[in-house]
């Protein structure tokens, strides 16, 4: 069963010692022209995020391989994919906040359709979606938080757009410090 999620709601993903092997995918129909949506995913410990750690499009994976980004394009659509498994990760990440940095140049528009599908990867079941419109005077959309739960992992839904930096906006809306 799919859960639509709206901004503040939470949802477990799964238990900390299960094998959860996630695929979050994001999709958007405008294809073409000088327009882009760059994915960024910051694993932070006890509030700390170090810069070395920040997953994106020119660092699109961990050395262990357990947190990687892909971009697949088709006719009607692109999807950015990031696959992880929660089981996997250091123990000592307590959070990993999902980001998206965006630009257009030259393009009409002023608002993006997005879609936002978490699919569990060995059963292939849906585990939530988030859909928003994305206002494209804006710069920095936080998706959510992947956080630790006591025994679980769960999602909470941020759904926040800024004009900032990514960087900016990850540390301001979290208050953490970055080194």
């Amino acid at each position: 069963m799919e859960n639509n999620l709206i901004r503040g709601q939470k949802i477990v993903i799964g238990k900390i010692e299960r094998d959860n092997p996630l695929k979050i995918d994001i999709v958007h129909d405008i294809l073409g022209g000088n327009m882009d949506l760059d994915f960024y995913v910051f694993p932070v410990k006890n509030n700390v995020l170090e810069e070395e750690n920040i997953i994106y499009f020119n660092r699109p994976f961990r050395e262990d391989k357990n947190i990687l980004l892909r971009e697949d394009y088709y006719k009607d659509r692109s999807v950015k994919g990031l696959y992880l498994n929660l089981k996997f990760l250091e123990e000592s990440y307590d959070k990993i906040i999902l980001a998206l940095s965006y630009y257009k140049e030259g393009l009409d528009i002023s608002e993006l359709n997005l879609k936002v599908e978490a699919t569990e990867r060995i059963l292939k079941s849906n585990v939530f979606s988030i859909e928003a419109k994305l206002n494209l005077e804006n710069e920095t959309f936080i998706i959510g938080e992947i956080y630790k739960y006591k025994d679980q992992w769960k999602f909470n839904t941020i759904t926040y757009e800024t004009g900032n930096f990514v960087i900016e906006a990850v540390r301001n809306l979290n208050n953490m410090k970055i080194i």
